[in-house]
């Protein structure tokens, strides 16, 4: 019995796990060393760690954008369920099963919910729940475009063992 190479590069696929997709647990770091000092011209212009959770905010400088231009609040936390943020396959599975938008961050299933207060971006990633909530957004391209770049800075930060 003759394999084609198709065949073939279709099991290599299956067989060889995606890294960017995987993610053991490690312990968390201290939250707030996970946030960049500014993401698209966005500075942090506050964290702060009152729970063991970390939250910031990245507007834009000029105080007449901030009424009209996307901006963030990141929520950093510790990742609440033992069983998930370990497989990027997984957590795309779990998501689409409960009905929810997903979108790729990176190699990162990330789930996306139109909300009254802004459109929320969560991501599970080993020990870490990460959120963007982009404020004045468009439910789409501008949001997803904005909340990616946070997704950039930060999931690559998270420790993975």
């Amino acid at each position: 019995m003759r394999t084609s190479l198709p065949t073939l590069l279709l099991l290599a696929c299956v067989v060889v796990p995606v890294q960017g997709q995987t993610c053991k647990k490690a312990p968390p770091p201290f939250l707030p060393t996970l946030l960049p000092e500014s993401v698209a011209g966005m500075p942090l212009e506050f964290s702060s760690d009152p729970t063991g959770a970390c939250m910031s905010l990245f507007r834009p400088e000029d105080l007449a954008a901030r009424a009209t231009s996307p901006w963030a609040v990141v929520i950093l936390a510790i990742n609440p369920d033992d069983a998930l943020g370990e497989s990027g396959e997984v957590m795309h599975a779990r998501f689409t099963a409960l009905g929810e938008r997903v979108v790729k961050m990176g190699d990162w299933p990330v789930v996306m919910r139109e909300l009254v207060k802004g459109d929320e971006y969560v991501a599970l990633r080993g020990s870490v729940k990460l959120t963007v909530l982009v404020k004045n957004g468009d439910h789409g391209a501008v949001s997803d475009a904005l909340a990616a770049r946070f997704f950039e800075a930060i999931l690559p930060k998270i420790p993975c063992g």
